[in-house]
């Protein structure tokens, strides 16, 4: 494996750039896998950044010819920008020389030019990563984990695990129940949402959560059915022959849950095991301080299986910085030759079918909106959500 760090140009200085992922590279969380050597935003860096000791550059060509030398495989682009920027700026770094790229989800909301990115990294022989926690989450993982033993099918226990949850996840019965309902929640209150819809904000975490423990397979031509909507919340329903009472999702940007913490996010799965209650919580709200030392609050996943008479009961609770294990896997991958390190990440090609449902979920949130009385100006998109 390759020890050489690689060297990071972040491209956007907004709101995620600067104030989520930016503090992490300044405070050395990927070392010794990566470094930030330079920013790119034409707009400058905001007041009070933790920025202000990289390089600023305003476009990719000052990148370029400030780089003076061809890219090479350990420079790697990360694009924080809005999707609708994404596409133009990805062509601008392939053209030169750039072969590694960390993309922001959803990537984009045109679907000819998702297309045409993905068509450019065949062609080229490009790799990307998309940036989604629950992809790599342990939390995913592990609940993905237990899915499958449950159901009879093959499983991969995660390492992290401590020896406790190893042990715990033996005892569960390989009971050949299927996944009869399940039920994502998420309330979020945020001070604006001006810039923002619950279609383009919350729900493509959602949407990679079944993704990625294979609850629902996106390939197939799946709707994102729009139950209910308003300017802050989405409530969904997606139908599925393998799966009963089917799938809902409720995403809140305003409400304040009536939890500790005042956010919640969690995703209830309940099997077909005889009774109404959910068989495994997973609980996706997982905090730390600012300097990521501390964990304030942490995720779990609670398991109540029937076995016969008896249930079998346990939660593991998991304090797991997402952000931080996520680009580590991302870099380690990166290490390694594209056809050992893509198996670990979340490439653009394994992410477009997650992000084709995004797509449809904005169009049918606008089209609902529109048809229950909300002129065009109350819902304008301004997709801004990368992380």
């Amino acid at each position: 494996m390759d020890t050489t760090a690689h060297n990071v140009t972040l491209v956007g200085a907004g709101r995620y750039g600067d104030g989520l992922i930016g503090s992490k590279y300044i405070q050395g969380k990927f070392a010794p896998d990566a470094r930030l050597n330079s920013v790119v935003d034409p707009n400058g860096l905001r007041e009070n950044t933790c920025l202000s000791g990289v390089p600023l550059k305003k476009n990719f060509l000052e990148w370029k010819t400030d780089l003076n030398r061809e890219p090479d495989i350990n420079d790697v682009v990360e694009i924080a920008l809005k999707p609708e920027i994404v596409p133009r700026a990805f062509h601008d770094y392939v053209g030169l020389g750039i072969s590694k790229f960390i993309l922001p989800k959803p990537v984009t909301y045109d679907e000819k030019k998702l297309c045409e990115m993905q068509q450019t990294v065949e062609d080229k022989g490009i790799r990307t990563a998309i940036t989604s926690q629950e992809h790599y989450s342990l939390l995913t993982r592990f609940t993905k984990a237990i899915l499958n033993r449950i159901q009879g099918k093959p499983y991969k226990l995660p390492d992290e695990l401590c020896e406790q949850a190893k042990e715990d996840f033996e005892k569960l019965p390989r009971s050949g129940c299927k996944v009869k309902h399940v039920k994502i929640e998420q309330e979020k209150e945020r001070e604006n949402i001006s810039d923002t819809t619950p279609p383009s904000c919350e729900f493509p975490h959602e949407v990679e959560i079944l993704s990625s423990t294979d609850i629902i397979n996106f390939n197939k031509e799946q709707n994102p059915f729009i139950v209910s909507a308003t300017r802050s919340r989405m409530d969904v329903h997606y139908y599925d022959k393998n799966i009963k009472e089917g799938i809902d999702i409720s995403t809140d940007l305003e409400k304040k849950a009536d939890t500790p913490s005042g956010r919640k996010f969690e995703m209830k799965v309940f099997l077909d095991d005889g009774d109404n209650k959910p068989d495994i919580i997973t609980d996706y709200d997982v905090r730390f301080n600012n300097g990521s030392s501390e964990c304030l609050k942490s995720g779990s996943v609670e398991v109540n299986i029937a076995q016969g008479a008896k249930t079998v009961h346990w939660k593991e609770q998991i304090n797991e910085n997402k952000l931080i294990q996520m680009y580590k896997r991302i870099f380690a991958a990166f290490k390694k030759p594209a056809t050992e390190g893509d198996k670990d990440i979340l490439t653009l090609k394994k992410y477009i079918p997650s992000a084709k449902q995004v797509m449809k979920a904005q169009k049918n949130w606008e089209d609902y909106m529109l048809a229950h009385g909300y002129s065009r100006n109350e819902i304008i998109t301004c997709q801004s959500a990368v992380a």
